[in-house]
């Protein structure tokens, strides 16, 4: 039986690289969870689980899934190895959470060295942290950096990181740091606002924003609470991204004109101008890949031309043994 995919994810996390072996998870339109090897897609799926309602899945680096349904279940599904030296995935626990959480505003963090789950309430008032062993609930108050009228939209995190970005409808952009006690039983929450933001990504405690009336990309160091001279783009942004270290931003800008930014000095260091429209992009250390208009993947180097290494890494690529 053939099914078409109708939107898909990656997941690379240092436990599968380790063992060379990578998982999918797939949700159904009939809400099954069905998880299956990326070498053996053809074969019987590893776990399967029948949600019978809409959920939203995220994935952990250490190779876990947590899985919130609509109607505010939490299930938290592990992966482990057993006495064969085989993988296979259990349902750890499950949780039905005290909160009204329809839209699924959730992401994962790490608190205090260990995985969280993360689940707003719809009206944002509230927030439940899960883990493995128990569920916190903290209150959320916000009032003093955005009006009544305002409702939470979306929420972006660092699964490594203690940092949420809380994005409203009203452009409003807020990040909020979440901290544990040492016994993990109660939680606080610290927020600082930003300028409204159309656009903005979130890597290794940097932040990128892109307002449209401005014309201007803002970059911000949150661990060091540092604001740099925004840069003045020629036109409107459609995409923005880091790489993986947050070392260089990239800014898609109409009309296909791809730029690349050094953080440390804002120094433009590339510009390219693109054979067709971008779907979306992605970065590593080393890459970036543009899902392309044309169904293609545009694979770009990253290349400083201050990196004493670069040479050797060019050399080193593929096509150089084509």
């Amino acid at each position: 039986m053939k099914r078409e995919l109708a939107s898909w994810s990656y997941q690379y996390a240092p436990s599968i690289h380790s063992t060379q072996m990578i998982f999918v998870l797939i949700l159904t339109t009939n809400h099954w969870i069905e998880i299956y090897s990326a070498k053996s897609l053809n074969d019987e799926a590893l776990y399967s689980l029948h949600l019978r309602s809409p959920a939203r899945v995220h994935s952990t680096i250490n190779g876990n899934f947590y899985v919130l349904t609509c109607n505010g279940i939490v299930y938290s599904i592990a992966q482990q190895i057993n006495s064969d030296n085989e993988f296979n995935f259990n349902q750890k626990t499950n949780y039905q959470l005290k909160i009204s959480c329809s839209m699924m505003l959730s992401s994962v963090l790490t608190l205090n060295g260990q995985e969280s789950f993360v689940v707003f309430a719809d009206n944002g008032q509230s927030m439940a942290i899960c883990t493995m062993e128990r569920v916190i609930y903290i209150g959320v108050d916000v009032s003093p950096y955005i009006s009544s009228s305002s409702s939470l939209k979306s929420i972006t995190s660092e699964k490594t990181q203690n940092l949420l970005l809380l994005y409203f409808n009203n452009k409003t952009l807020i990040s909020c740091q979440v901290k544990l006690n040492e016994s993990n039983e109660k939680g606080s929450l610290q927020f600082t606002p930003f300028d409204e933001a159309d656009k903005f990504c979130l890597q290794n405690n940097c932040l990128a924003t892109y307002n449209n009336g401005k014309a201007q990309l803002n970059l911000h160091d949150i661990r060091s609470c540092t604001c740099y001279e925004p840069i003045q783009l020629d036109n409107e942004c459609q995409y923005l991204c880091f790489n993986e270290s947050a070392t260089y931003v990239f800014a898609l800008v109409k009309p296909r004109v791809l730029f690349m930014y050094r953080m440390t000095d804002r120094r433009q260091m590339a510009k390219l101008f693109v054979y067709d429209f971008v779907l979306s992009m992605v970065a590593d250390n080393d890459f970036l890949v543009l899902a392309m208009n044309d169904r293609r993947l545009l694979t770009l180097m990253i290349a400083d031309p201050d990196d004493p290494t670069l040479q050797a890494r060019i050399q080193a690529l593929p096509s150089r043994y084509m």
